[in-house]
């Protein structure tokens, strides 16, 4: 279930970066980098160190 709440949340910011690319270009670059996607990747991260230290 966790794996498939993942998927959706990256799944939303990858479409709301491509839908605004398509009217702001510029921005939609922006978006992809931006410290949004590193906070998800820490998020995920911390969450799986702590599932496995609570097992």
């Amino acid at each position: 279930m966790r794996i498939v709440i993942k998927i959706l949340i990256s799944l939303v910011i990858i479409l709301g970066a491509t839908e605004i690319g398509n009217k702001f270009p510029s921005i939609s670059g922006l978006i992809g980098v931006m410290p949004i996607t590193g906070v998800l990747v820490f998020v995920w991260v911390y969450r799986e160190i702590r599932a496995h230290q609570a097992s």
